[in-house]
Formats: structure tokens, C-alpha cells, sequence
């Protein structure tokens, strides 16, 4: 969520003020959801085998945005929000989904999925009007 900050903060363009407002509204909704599905089924989270990189790849996105501004700040902001998106809507439909066994969860992810696909090609788009080339 401190990517959702820092775009509200610092994007100069209103398409990255707006993607962050939309972020920090829609995933804090999606996360509250997965805690009561996760407390309600005693679900404990387990963290996958690649987290340490996960992070460490997310602090240095989060360092690299703090010392941008301008329109350098709206093209990493929104290209990195590109390959975020991309990669959560891999992981869910490619790992998760053929894997959970709660149907709580299996449902909320199903419930969820086209959400995000709609962020994704919302922000693809908003790349275009700021003429960023579409994340890699």
C-alpha cells in the first residue's frame, strides 16, 4: 500500500492521482476480505518460497519512486503498477486457484480476479494518454 501512498503524494498526473485513490479504496477492501475469509476458516497464510526477493524487489521499487518526481515519478509509478498487476494475475490463475482448497478462498480469488484485470487495463491505458510504453 506505500505505492498507493506515494502516487496520491507525489504523481503530477491526474491519471496517476486517480489510479492511487482507486488502489488505496478497491485493495484495502480486497485485503480486509481475505482477513475475514482467512480468520472465519482458520487459514493460516503461509508466505511463498520467493518472498525474501518478492520484498526486496517491492523496497527497491518503493526507494527508486521516492527519489523520482514529475513525469519520471508517473512513468515508474504506472509501469511498475503494469508489471504488479501483471504478476498477481499470474499467480492467481495460475497457482492459486488450481491449488487453494478452502472454497471461501477459491471463490473470493475467483470474485476478485476480473477486478484486477480491469486495474490492469485501466492502468495499461492510462500509460497510453501519458505516452509510457506498456510494461515488459
Amino acid at each position: 500500500m506505500e505505492e498507493t501512498k506515494l502516487g496520491i503524494a507525489r504523481g503530477t498526473a491526474p491519471e496517476v492521482k486517480q489510479h492511487g485513490e482507486m488502489l488505496a479504496k478497491d485493495h484495502s477492501g480486497f485485503i480486509a476480505a481475505f482477513e475475514r475469509i482467512f480468520m472465519k476458516h482458520g487459514i493460516k497464510r503461509t508466505a511463498p518460497s520467493d518472498n525474501a526477493a518478492t520484498g526486496q524487489r517491492h523496497q527497491a521499487v518503493i526507494d527508486s519512486l521516492r527519489t523520482r518526481s514529475g513525469a519520471n515519478f508517473d512513468r515508474e509509478y504506472i509501469t511498475e503498477a503494469i508489471i504488479d498487476y501483471r504478476a498477481f494475475i499470474a499467480l492467481v490463475s495460475e497457482t492459486l486457484l488450481p491449488t487453494v482448497k478452502e472454497p471461501a478462498l477459491a471463490a473470493h480469488l475467483k470474485e476478485v480476479l476480473p477486478a484486477f484485470k480491469k486495474h490492469l487495463a485501466m492502468t495499461i491505458e492510462a500509460s497510453r494518454k501519458l505516452n509510457i510504453p506498456d510494461a515488459k
